[in-house]
């Protein structure tokens, strides 16, 4: 779940503290480059020009991640030329945040189809400082003065706070920082010469940024002690959960992506052992607490995970719905086709089969198994959950001993065989541990394999049961095997 860089990489620091803390869902991390001319529905041109003094044939780069939850930037490059000029044409079909770098600098600007942005950039005192002029630049430059009147002061004892204070004095620092970001909001308006949007708009953002101070510091406790949980003292609540916070729906706006991710992740849903159950409690809480752009944001990015993990069929009917109304056609079409690729594996349908190999070099496959149920376990040497979750299931293979209609199959997805081969000396093996060889690819993909450990069950005659069976400690597991077991086998 990425958001936008910005000049201020410090401050945004800060709030990616809450992405490592994400535990319901696997962060995605692919990067990717493509062209800024590939822009879906794009319909207007918008200019971003301007000088970086004394600086000739510095590369610039434009950086657009439009389709968030994916991250896979659309980027522009050029260069400034020998007085250090540059300008940039490019369709834009919304209003957005846009990461314009210089060299290895860079500021976050805000800028909207048609808009025309002129940057006079200069070096002074070890650090760079803008002046932003034209049509629509007015955001942007407030948010740059904001920065560098307020927040880079900030950042410097951020995460001492965060860490060593208690509720009491954390929240009686936020409002003395919130006392001095009103005052310098207020100069920073008179410089840009704000208009009655942008003046209304800076206030409502003020209310996010206090609202994130007390998420992160909530954030923070609650990953740092999760045996103890952290109950929201009410000067915190009464903050984050101000309906004005959601009322003012504003994503193109990096803080306000910012808060709708923390608040997502602090106060939606507890992690749960049922990964789809978990994803279909943060669709609900997502469709009821949030207005609509903030919905449309974190529908799609919900509903990409749950893909990933395996949950589009229970969030069928989430996923219609979005396609039907979100109003952002470039997340339905990426969903689409993300969709489309999942061929899933329904009860009934035959099991992929494929050839592995033990730890002598012999050769096994499934239908080796025909008239027993198998419960198989994906996993690697290298997953920490994997091995753990192995560890839990001596109980119910302990059930299982003595039933000969039960096997239990551990193919190992390591990429390489030694390793799997030293863990398995090392640690010692048992019967029907396998690798997969060289076909680790085709069996991720045949199984849609995006996380491990990964179960599955396939009866007797080889047919799937459940492409994505409940963990060996789940209470409902043994009830699922002893049904199958007293399946007759060949069925007639």
């Amino acid at each position: 779940m990425a958001s936008s860089l910005r000049n201020m990489d410090d401050y945004q620091k800060e709030f990616v503290i809450f992405r490592s803390m994400i535990q319901h869902f696997r962060v995605l991390l692919f990067l990717a480059f493509t062209t800024f001319t590939v822009l879906a529905g794009a319909q207007e041109q918008s200019i971003i020009h301007g000088q970086i003094r004394s600086e000739a044939n510095v590369e610039i780069r434009l950086v657009y991640n439009k389709v968030p939850f994916v991250n896979k930037p659309l980027e522009l490059r050029t260069k400034t030329d020998s007085n250090g000029k540059f300008f940039i044409q490019f369709p834009l079909d919304r209003k957005a945040s846009l990461d314009f770098f210089h060299g290895t600098q860079s500021i976050s600007l805000v800028i909207a189809p048609k808009d025309s942005i002129y940057m006079d950039i200069a070096f002074s005192d070890s650090m760079y400082s803008y002046v932003l002029s034209g049509k629509g630049h007015e955001e942007s430059y407030l948010n740059y003065l904001n920065y560098k009147n307020f927040d880079r002061e900030i950042i410097k004892t951020f995460h001492d706070q965060v860490k060593n204070l208690d509720t009491v004095a954390y929240d009686l620092k936020v409002k003395s920082w919130m006392k001095q970001y009103d005052k310098v909001l207020k100069e920073n308006l008179k410089t840009v010469d704000a208009d009655k949007t942008l003046k209304k708009l800076a206030e409502r953002m003020a209310l996010v940024k206090e609202a994130n101070y007390y998420l992160i510091y909530a954030n923070y406790r609650r990953s740092t002690n999760p045996q103890v949980p952290f109950i929201l003292p009410a000067s915190f609540a009464r903050v984050i959960q101000n309906p004005e916070l959601f009322a003012i729906d504003y994503t193109p706006g990096t803080e306000y992506q910012n808060f709708l991710l923390l608040h997502l992740t602090t106060l939606g849903p507890s992690p749960r052992e049922d990964i789809c159950a978990g994803v279909m409690a943060f669709l609900h809480f997502v469709d009821s607490v949030y207005a609509k752009k903030s919905k449309d944001e974190l529908m799609a990015r919900v509903l990409w995970e749950g893909m990933d993990n395996g949950c589009f069929r229970p969030m069928k009917l989430y996923y219609d719905a979005y396609i039907a109304t979100s109003s952002y056609p470039d997340y339905v079409q990426t969903l689409q086709a993300k969709a489309a690729q999942l061929v899933t594996l329904e009860p009934g349908d035959p099991a992929p089969d494929f050839e592995f190999v033990d730890k002598d070099g012999n050769k096994h496959s499934f239908k080796d198994l025909r008239g027993k149920v198998i419960y198989l376990d994906f996993w690697a040497t290298w997953c920490g959950p994997c091995i753990q979750s192995m560890k839990l299931s001596a109980p119910l293979k302990e059930k299982f001993k003595d039933n000969k209609d039960v096997v239990f199959v551990y193919v190992s997805t390591d990429q390489d065989i030694n390793k799997w081969q030293g863990h398995y000396i090392t640690n010692g093996g048992e019967a029907n541990m396998w690798h997969v060889g060289s076909n680790n690819y085709g069996v991720s993909l045949a199984y849609r394999i995006q996380t491990i450990p990964r179960y599955v069950i396939i009866d007797k005659e080889g047919k799937i049961v459940n492409a994505n069976a409940p963990r060996p400690h789940a209470p409902e597991i043994e009830a699922i095997l002893l049904q199958e077991a007293a399946k007759p086998y060949p069925s007639n």
